[in-house]
C-alpha cells in the first residue's frame, strides 16, 4: 500500500509534484495555444434537417451563437417571436394561444414562443445588446400582464434574472447597457452573484481544456454538437381557429372553471387574495420604456399584448383593490399610446367567466379567446 511514509522515503513526492504539475498547469498552458477548428452542428445540418429547430434554455441563457441562427431563421421564414411571461409557457399541451395562431389557415404565420416565469423584458436585454444584428427587422409580440404590476415583483428580482441571463453574458454588454442607463435598475449583477460567475466561469473553463480540447485532441474529433429540439410541425393539421372547438367542446373548455370566481375549484380551495399593485412603484412602466426605446433602437418590430387581469376574482376576494387594477391597466394603455406603438388591447377578457385558472394564468378558454384577439388584430392591420 503506498503510504506517505513510503512516498517520502523512496523520494516519490517528487514525481507526485511533476505529475500534479504537468496535469493541472502544464497541460492546460499548452492547450490554449492549440488551436483545433470547430464545426459546430447548427452550422451546417441546423437549416437541412428541419424548417426552424428552438434552441434548449442554456443556449439563450449564454447567447449562444445557435440562438442568433435561431431567430436569423425565424425572421428569414417570416415568424414571429412571441416573449411572455408563465401564462406563456408550454403547459397546455398544444392549445395556448400561440399554437392555436400558427396552425390558423388565415393567420398564415409560425409563432415561436420564448416565455416563463418572471422572464420579463430585461431578460432579452442582454441578448439584444450582446448581437443586435438579428433582431433586426425581426417580427415580435410582447405579453404585458398586469398582475407583475403587484407589490412583490415591482424591482429587480435577483433569482429569475440569475435564471434566465448567463453571467458572462451580462459582463459582455455591462456597459453598453450603461450607456443606456439601463444597467444598475434591470441588468445589475449582486457582489454574490460576481464572485459566483467568476467562479463557474472559471471552473467552466478548466473543465473545457480537459473535457472537450483534450478529448478531441486524442480522439482527434472536430464537430461539437448542440442539442436542439426540434418543433413542431406547422405545415400540418391547419384549421380556422374559430372552428377548432365544436360548441359543445367550447363549453366544456369553460366549464373546467368556477365561473362565479373564474378560477379553478382547487385554487378557490385555498383561499388566495388577491395581490395588491405597488401604486407607488414606476419600476414595471420604466422596465416596459427601456423595452419600447431598445425595440425602436435596433429596428425590432414590436407589438405589444395588453393581457387582461382576473378582474372577477378580484371583485369577489379583494374589491377595494378594483379601482388600483383599472387605474394601472389604463396607465399601461397610455404609457403604449405615447410611445406610439402597436399594442392589442385584450383587456376585455378581464371580465370574461372561464378565461383564468388563478389569479394570473389563462385557462384554455381564456387562450382560445386571445388567439382570437390577436388574429382579428393582423386581419384589422396588416
Amino acid at each position: 500500500m503506498l503510504t506517505i511514509k513510503k512516498i517520502m522515503k523512496y523520494k516519490l513526492w517528487v514525481s507526485s509534484t511533476i505529475a500534479i504539475v504537468v496535469s493541472l498547469i502544464i497541460i492546460p498552458i499548452v492547450l490554449l495555444f492549440i488551436d483545433i477548428p470547430e464545426i459546430k452542428e447548427y452550422k451546417n445540418v441546423y437549416y437541412k434537417t428541419s424548417r426552424i429547430r428552438t434552441p434548449e434554455g442554456i443556449y439563450i441563457k449564454n447567447g449562444d451563437p445557435v440562438f442568433y441562427d435561431y431567430i436569423n431563421d425565424v425572421k428569414n421564414t417570416g415568424g414571429i417571436i412571441l416573449l411572455g411571461t408563465s401564462e406563456t409557457s408550454s403547459w397546455m399541451a398544444g392549445k395556448n394561444y400561440y399554437t392555436l395562431l400558427s396552425h390558423d389557415k388565415d393567420f398564415n404565420k409560425t409563432v415561436f414562443p420564448i416565455a416563463g416565469a418572471g422572464r420579463l423584458a430585461n431578460m432579452y436585454f442582454p441578448l439584444i445588446l450582446n448581437n443586435p444584428v438579428p433582431f433586426d427587422g425581426l417580427e415580435v409580440i410582447y405579453y404585458i400582464n398586469p398582475t407583475y404590476w403587484r407589490k412583490d415583483l415591482c424591482g429587480f428580482n435577483d433569482v429569475y434574472f440569475d435564471r434566465y441571463v448567463g453571467f458572462t453574458l451580462v459582463q459582455n454588454t455591462k456597459d453598453l447597457a450603461r450607456e443606456r442607463g439601463i444597467y444598475n435598475d434591470y441588468l445589475r449583477l449582486s457582489i454574490p452573484q460576481i464572485l459566483s460567475g467568476l467562479s463557474n466561469e472559471l471552473g467552466t473553463s478548466y473543465k473545457d481544456l480537459f473535457v472537450v480540447k483534450l478529448n478531441k485532441l486524442l480522439k482527434k474529433e472536430d464537430t461539437v454538437y448542440i442539442k436542439v429540439k426540434k418543433q413542431k410541425c406547422t405545415s400540418m393539421d391547419k384549421y380556422y381557429i374559430e372552428e377548432y372547438y365544436t360548441p359543445e367542446e367550447l363549453e366544456s373548455e369553460r366549464r373546467k372553471i368556477n365561473l362565479e370566481y373564474n378560477v379553478t375549484d382547487k385554487y378557490l380551495s385555498e383561499n388566495v387574495s388577491f395581490p395588491e399593485i405597488e401604486s407607488n412603484s414606476s419600476y414595471q412602466y420604466d422596465l416596459l420604456t427601456a423595452f419600447i426605446l431598445l425595440c425602436k433602437e435596433y429596428n425590432i418590430d414590436c407589438k405589444f399584448y395588453l393581457g387582461p387581469y382576473n378582474e372577477i376574482y378580484c371583485r369577489k376576494m379583494n374589491p377595494e383593490l378594483l379601482d388600483e387594477y383599472q387605474t394601472t391597466m389604463e396607465n399601461i394603455k397610455q404609457l403604449l399610446i405615447s410611445q406610439k406603438v402597436d399594442f392589442i388591447d385584450g383587456s376585455s377578457l378581464s371580465n370574461i367567466p372561464g378565461t383564468f385558472i388563478d389569479i394570473q394564468h389563462i385557462s384554455e378558454y381564456g387562450a382560445y379567446l386571445t388567439a382570437l384577439q390577436i388574429k382579428e388584430y393582423y386581419e384589422k392591420n396588416n
